[in-house]
């Protein structure tokens, strides 16, 4: 039976060239303590403060290391025989010395810094190696990005851009295909009525995979869910391509703040919260946005006005957004934006995303367009945006 030691009442902390049988130094702290040349069997170092304590030339027989900080420990030449190190952390140890024999390192830790004795497999004892600090800089990192952008679109310009994020490869493709479906002959251009030079092309989904990679930006979906919720849905997936002579369109707010203007006619509700988001947007360019092809008009910070635009306020704050194909740009819908009338001889096509809580109606069923052999293979991403396995909480109440 081990012998409890209170190590506060021992003045003396040198024991070097000793035997110690039997002890118990759990949770004790041993800060400073050399044990150094020693032979310590079945002492127990259970969760003991190990910081700067001296095992060098040490055997350590049937002894207890579990749940201890090793990082700062003084550990060469060092024999651990039949002795229990799991929870541990070896973390930046050099052990290339030291004798490991029967151990136990059931989870415990080490890094790309730690040295093992040569033909010692650590992971063949339990032991796993991590990217701790790294990892958790890059997630602090990443948790901050997402802050910052979200601070953007709720109270800053209301916009963010991604520049060049996709590739050319996945831009001409998604591009290619659309063109076939728009069934537009260029040598209409400036020779047809104007109207019928914009072209929306609905139901993006069914039409490749492509677009299925398209409408869940991986960088952009951690932002909305903590603009919308962690179960936002997609309302809307399309092409808009202006071809050469396309009118402009007009200011506005997007769905479902659009709507209200029937019920409020100019303004929301006074107590209108920018805090609650219920719509976010995404802009994929598949052409270079240019002043002269119809590049999107964008009022920056109107999203804090909560009021709908007038064309005259609109003209006097507007800006372009002018980027090269492949940028992605994603915006709070209750700004106000347009778009350019398209004065070159080229199409200028986009693919535009409309993204919502749960709880809103969504424009269109996007779900609709596909198979039903196509949603079985849907990954957990898509069957959230499309809404497959939402259950409305109606149907959850009970009279």
């Amino acid at each position: 039976m081990l012998k409890n030691f209170n190590f506060k009442n021992v003045k003396k902390k040198n024991f070097s060239k000793v035997k110690l049988v039997g002890y118990a130094f759990r949770k004790a702290n041993l800060n400073k303590t050399t044990f150094s040349k020693s032979n310590l069997e079945k002492i127990d170092f259970w969760s003991a403060d190990l910081e700067k304590v001296n095992f060098k030339e040490t055997i350590l027989k049937n002894c207890i290391l579990s749940d201890t900080d090793l990082r700062k420990t003084i550990i060469s030449k060092t024999n651990f025989l039949n002795s229990n190190l799991s929870h541990s952390n070896l973390s930046g140890l050099n052990l290339k010395n030291s004798t490991f024999k029967n151990v136990n390192l059931r989870e415990a830790i080490y890094d790309n810094k730690t040295i093992w004795p040569k033909k010692f497999d650590p992971s063949f004892f339990g032991a796993t190696k991590i990217k701790k600090n790294r990892n958790k800089l890059k997630s602090k990192k990443s948790s901050q990005f997402i802050n910052n952008v979200v601070n953007e679109l709720k109270n800053k310009s209301g916009f963010y851009v991604f520049k060049n994020y996709f590739s050319n490869k996945d831009v001409n493709k998604a591009k290619k295909i659309i063109l076939r479906v728009s069934k537009i002959k260029k040598d209409l251009a400036f020779s047809s009525d104007k109207k019928n030079n914009q072209k929306y092309i609905l139901n993006l989904i069914a039409l490749d995979d492509i677009f299925k990679k398209l409408i869940q930006p991986k960088i952009v979906m951690p932002i909305f869910e903590k603009l919308l919720g962690k179960k936002f849905i997609c309302g809307n997936f399309c092409a808009n391509s202006l071809f050469p002579g396309a009118r402009g369109q007009k200011p506005h707010i997007d769905y479902p703040y659009m709507n209200m203007k029937n019920i409020y006619k100019k303004t929301p509700p006074l107590n209108f919260s920018n805090e609650i988001i219920l719509n976010c947007q995404t802009m994929i360019l598949l052409d270079d946005f240019t002043n002269q092809n119809g590049a999107t008009e964008f009022v920056p910070g109107s999203q804090k006005f909560k009021t709908y635009p007038t064309q005259k306020a609109f003209d006097k704050n507007k800006i372009q957004l002018i980027y090269p194909k492949g940028t992605l740009i994603i915006f709070n819908g209750l700004a106000w934006h347009g778009s350019s009338s398209n004065f070159s001889y080229k199409e200028r096509v986009a693919i535009l995303g409309q993204y919502l809580p749960f709880f809103i109606t969504p424009m269109s069923n996007l779900k609709n367009c596909l198979k039903k052999k196509d949603i079985k293979n849907l990954d957990s991403g898509l069957r959230q945006l499309l809404g497959i396995d939402l259950v409305h909480p109606v149907q959850n109440l009970r009279y």
